[in-house]
């Protein structure tokens, strides 16, 4: 039989070595017919690279199982540095280490298989690891060895290595014989930015080969170098370096960084004449995008109809560049063609289209891509592409479609929100922007500059200045103004539109850089308040520091000269504006000059303009209300011009300090007498705005007190700042404030109510706006009905809550999630996992929220099948990947039920690692009594820079108490404050003290609590006492139970304690000194 098996695999190993491995493996299974035991080393090796080559992971577990039958892998290294190979191409990296860790004895080659797996699988700190172990087991490292290592390093910034490994290569001299080691290292030196040391190895290589220009070459373009690329491109060229298609792709990629379109012609003629398009579509591909990109559609046409193929990418490019240049109509076109020919679309393509269809306005085709994105289940799978969308019904000007979208993507950050808010303010509906940062905060978003831009936008609006305050103080806390410019320009206009100068004149001082745009703000607030004369100041000072003006500046500047009739200022600006030549390309300049002329009564002035703009002279004209406006507006529509509408004046409303406080009654009869003749079309009136401003100054409120206010919105604003700062009683007295002035409370205000009342835990009060709720019929709302449920939560009555979330006909997850976070707040888990049933029989989505509450709850009752339910399902809705505290909840989770590896794996594969994913899983090692991986972990913690936090260290803390590990717990502590700057909390001082006490310390242990807070210093002592039991230390528990009598002779608790520990000793008669204590203290007792 043996004799009949040979043949078979002399051409088994034939096939395999000759890059046939499908034919390789077909002639192992035909020949299984005949036998299976007469299988030797060489074939087993041969099948196993024909298995790694396709990663045909069935066919390798076969043969994996053939050769362990008949002993290969115990007896042939090959046999199993090959098996390791195949796991690791195959991805099944746990196969390939275990077959690895039975592996005996090792050779360089199995050590290779093993790290080079794990480099290419991205695990580069076990790779790392490897690497180590294989030093230690005294393998020293060939050419293919450092090649891996030298990837890791690169990958993984980590230069120090990337040194030592250079100076192993130049010790062996390894670059003098493999070309490859020098390729690799010069990648390394490119991928940690080092390009002097990149380009050093580069010039002393003694073989530069293709691969080598071309690795150096693509670390320029991969940084934006593109100054070196074109140098690394010309000696390539000087030294008769042929160029492969891989060249080729970043020479063309260089020369587009660069905008070098004559050289990428050359280029081009070059690759035609290789005849390189026939046969590489991506560098076809490249080429059409650049000329796409430079704009050059005939040429970018010509390459797309030479390629052999018309695939996604090279559509896409040639869409790309339409849009780019803002040919949509072109683009749609393309895309249309495109499904015409069968290609299908992809995410990137669908992006541009919908890019196209905002340019043009073309709603109906971008409902047509969203159906298309719609069936292909991207919106949900694509954050970037639900962006996109929202966006795209946002510039249509659909703000239904707009939220519509943006309710179904699953996933949602800042740029998300940021679309949604802005469609708000598009369509003026600025409470809504509001509403949207308030609602983006409470799921966990962090808002970005153009959140903080928006809000900040429309707090000026709605004259909001107590979210404007919120919001300033969230942009001092955080150094906003450091990093964008943008956001002091909009602070300073939010307060000027507020009317609050003296804080905007401080706000404008406070910028880093003042440009024409914060200028611009300063100069047409003041403006805008009447303040003409410090607003020409300051258009002074502006030129004074060589800010130039511009329209804006111009604008504000001439409606000042016309207030304060500084006519020779206003005519110094006009001869500058002629200079410049400004009028005929600004008719908004133009017409502010009109108005200027036209309010000082210069007519014959604007007459001379009038000429050459008849519509912008009309409008100054009209202002004055004189018989020549009457008569130039006849002859204007005489001769078939229409006059523009007038412009509102601005009312003199900004007043300092001072002048609040001194003429208080005075201002209000002006203020309420232009508010009259304003006819109230004022959203906030200006005796509103007079009530703000005491608000906003307490000093002024003794003078305001006969001074209400009589707008709901404003109170709604003032009870709102007071329930969101969880100051709950405050809160609750400005609502009965605001009753007293006979204003009715509305939705928000009962909202921000029961806020209030759960802030404060007012039940009382809670059951009055609860009968207001019933008596209107509000308790339908959603919003109205989750504080409710929040309100009773938080008071603790959590029957009450939920009776009240039953009745309710429509229930979003918002209230599930409230209903959740009440239980979790009172510890009942098994409520809230109830809860989540409850949801998936309902076919409720959860959303980020309802999976951390849920998680948490299964993680504290050890419902570990719920856990992995709710894992599959977050994995499903891709929100793993983009939302750390759902890896955290999940990492606390599974180290709460005990399966720590589950628990290690999810940390290993999170690429953003904040201290509490740390802390949980250092908190389940210690849970589970495993005190080594608490420190190991721990302090791979500190390698990777993470600073640990109070929680990090009570569990480390911890963790040496409970292994008696007395000189470790004192390294720590003193480490903790010491190096990372953590002050001891009771938490801390009560690790050591429990072990001090048990360990016999109990000198140590008494010097300890002298540094505890004293609210906290009978609870140690009752602490060190129960140690003193466990470790039946009577004389350190006498000690205890002394200072704890001195402190509270009536301590019940000490006096069990110190009969505990007599009981386990044996000690039948407690001492006199003790008993004559306890009688003292039951003396007392009535």
């Amino acid at each position: 039989m043996c004799q009949q098996w040979k043949p078979w695999r002399s051409i088994v190993i034939r096939h395999a070595n000759s890059g046939e491995p499908r034919m390789a493996l077909a002639v192992y299974h035909s020949a299984l017919r005949i036998d299976s035991a007469c299988l030797d080393g060489r074939t087993v090796v041969a099948l196993l690279n024909s298995c790694a080559k396709l990663k045909d992971l069935e066919n390798g577990v076969h043969v994996h199982a053939s050769a362990d039958r008949i002993g290969l892998l115990q007896t042939d290294v090959y046999v199993a540095t090959a098996l390791v190979d195949m796991y690791c191409k195959c991805k099944v990296l746990n196969n390939a280490r275990a077959v690895f860790d039975q592996l005996l004895p090792r050779n360089i080659a199995s050590w290779n298989a093993l790290i080079a797996g794990f480099s290419e699988h991205g695990l580069y700190h076990l790779a790392l690891t490897s690497y180590k172990q294989m030093e230690l087991e005294g393998f020293p490292p060939n050419c293919i060895t450092c090649v891996c290592i030298l990837r890791v390093c690169g990958n993984m910034w980590d230069v120090e290595m990337g040194y030592r490994i250079h100076a192993e290569i130049e010790q062996k001299g390894f670059l003098l014989t493999n070309q490859f080691v020098g390729s690799a290292l010069v990648d390394m030196y490119l991928k940690c930015k080092l390009f002097a040391s990149a380009q050093y190895v580069f010039d002393n290589l003694l073989v530069r080969d293709v691969v080598t220009w071309t690795t150096m070459l693509q670390g320029y373009v991969t940084y934006g170098e593109g100054k070196a690329a074109v140098e690394c491109l010309e000696r390539m060229h000087h030294e008769a370096i042929c160029p492969n298609e891989f060249t080729f792709v970043c020479s063309l990629k260089v020369f587009k960084m660069t905008g070098d379109t004559q050289k990428a012609r050359m280029l081009h003629a070059q690759i035609e004449q290789m005849k390189i398009l026939d046969k590489n579509i991506y560098v076809g591909s490249i080429l059409l995008g650049i000329y796409a990109d430079f704009g050059f559609f005939s040429e970018a046409i010509k390459v797309f109809r030479r390629l052999p193929v018309h695939d996604v990418v090279s559509w896409t490019a040639l869409i790309a560049g339409f849009v780019e240049h803002g040919l949509a109509e072109e683009a749609l076109k393309c895309l249309d063609q495109m499904q015409a020919e069968g290609v299908a679309p992809d995410s990137r393509t669908f992006s541009y289209g919908l890019k196209a269809c905002s340019l043009t306005k073309a709603i109906n085709v971008g409902t047509y891509i969203h159906t298309e994105i719609e069936r292909k289940g991207l919106l949900e799978a694509d954050m970037t592409i639900g962006n996109m969308l929202v966006d795209m019904y946002f510039k249509c000007g659909s703000l239904g479609k707009t939220k519509e979208v943006f309710n179904k993507c699953l996933i949602k950050d800042a740029v998300s929100w940021n679309l949604l808010m802005a469609s708000y303010h598009e369509h003026e509906e600025s409470e809504q922007v509001l509403q949207c940062y308030k609602q983006m905060l409470l799921e966990g978003i962090f808002p970005d500059d153009v959140s903080i831009i928006l809000s900040l936008k429309v707090c000026g609006i709605l004259q909001n200045i107590f979210v404007g305050l919120q919001l300033h103080c969230k942009i001092e806390r955080n150094d906003y103004m450091g990093t964008n410019l943008c956001i002091g320009t909009a602070l300073l206009d939010m307060y000027v539109k507020c009317g609050l100068l003296a804080k905007a004149l401080e706000m404008f001082d406070k910028l880093p850089v003042r440009d024409v745009v914060s200028w611009n703000s300063l100069i047409s607030g003041h403006v805008s308040h009447s303040c003409d004369g410090e607003a020409l100041m300051f258009f002074k000072q502006m030129q004074l520091e060589g800010v130039c003006p511009d329209d804006v500046t111009l604008i504000s500047i001439l409606k000042a000269c016309g207030q304060c009739e500084n006519i020779c200022m206003g005519m110094h600006i006009h001869a500058e504006i002629e200079r410049q030549n400004v009028l005929e390309q600004s008719p908004a300049v133009m017409g502010a000059l009109f108005n200027m002329y036209a309010k000082n009564g210069l007519l014959v002035k604007a007459q001379e303009l009038f000429l050459v703009h008849k519509d912008v002279y009309i409008s100054g004209l009209i202002d004055q209300e004189t018989e020549d406006a009457l008569q130039f507006s006849e002859q204007v529509q005489f001769e078939g011009f229409l006059p523009l509408s007038t412009t509102v004046g601005s009312y003199p409303i900004s007043l300092t300090r001072s002048e609040l406080i001194n003429n208080s009654s005075l201002i209000k009869a002006s203020l309420q007498k232009v508010e009259m003749a304003d006819g109230g079309h004022n959203c906030y009136s200006i005796s509103d705005y007079w009530d703000m401003r005491c608000l906003v100054f307490p000093e002024v409120q003794q003078t305001s007190d006969n001074l209400p206010i009589k707008n709901t919105s404003l109170w709604n604003d003032l009870i709102a700042a007071c329930a969101e700062g969880r100051d709950g009683k405050l809160c609750l007295q400005f609502l009965d404030l605001m009753q007293m002035e006979g204003l009715l409370p509305d939705e928000n205000t009962l909202i921000f109510g029961l806020q209030a009342c759960g802030h404060a835990r007012t039940i009382a009060r809670g059951y009055e706006i609860h009968a207001e709720i019933e008596k209107r019929g509000l308790q339908g709302d959603v919003y109205v009905s989750s504080s409710l449920i929040d309100m009773y939560m938080k008071c603790g009555f959590l029957s009450t809550a939920k009776a009240i979330f039953r009745k309710l006909q429509i229930r979003d997850v918002v209230c599930w999630n409230v209903l959740m976070a009440g239980y979790l707040e009172h510890d009942c888990s098994k409520e809230v996992s109830n809860l989540m049933l409850d949801m998936q029989i309902q076919k409720e989505v959860p959303s980020v929220p309802t999976f951390l509450f849920s998680l948490k709850a299964c993680g504290d009752m050890g419902a570990i099948d719920m856990i992995m339910e709710m894992h599959d399902a977050i994995v499903k809705k891709g929100l793993f990947e983009n939302n750390f505290f759902i890896a955290n909840s999940l990492i606390d989770g599974y180290s709460k039920c005990g399966v720590l590896s589950t628990a290690k794996q999810i940390f290993d594969s999170v690429s953003v690692r904040d201290i509490a994913s740390w802390n949980s899983l250092i908190s389940g090692y210690n849970q589970h009594g495993d005190s080594e991986k608490v420190f190991d972990v721990f302090n791979h913690m500190l390698k990777e820079g993470t600073r640990p936090d109070e929680v990090t260290f009570v569990i480390v803390l911890n963790a040496c108490s409970r292994a008696c590990f007395v000189d470790r717990i004192e390294k720590c502590y003193n480490a903790m404050i010491g190096c990372h700057g953590v002050g001891p909390t009771y938490e801390h001082y009560s690790c050591l003290i429990d072990l001090f006490g048990r360990a016999g310390h109990v000198d140590k242990a008494i010097s300890l609590m002298r540094r505890m807070p004293s609210d906290q210093e009978l609870v140690a002592w009752h602490s060190l006492l129960c140690a003193c039991k466990d470790s039946e230390n009577l004389k350190g528990g006498r000690v205890a139970f002394e200072h704890a009598m001195k402190l509270d002779k009536g301590d019940a608790v000490s006096y069990v304690l110190m009969s505990h520990l007599y009981a386990k000793l044996g000690v039948s008669r407690i001492p006199t000194a003790e008993v004559s204590l306890r009688d003292s203290h039951q003396s007392h007792v009535i």
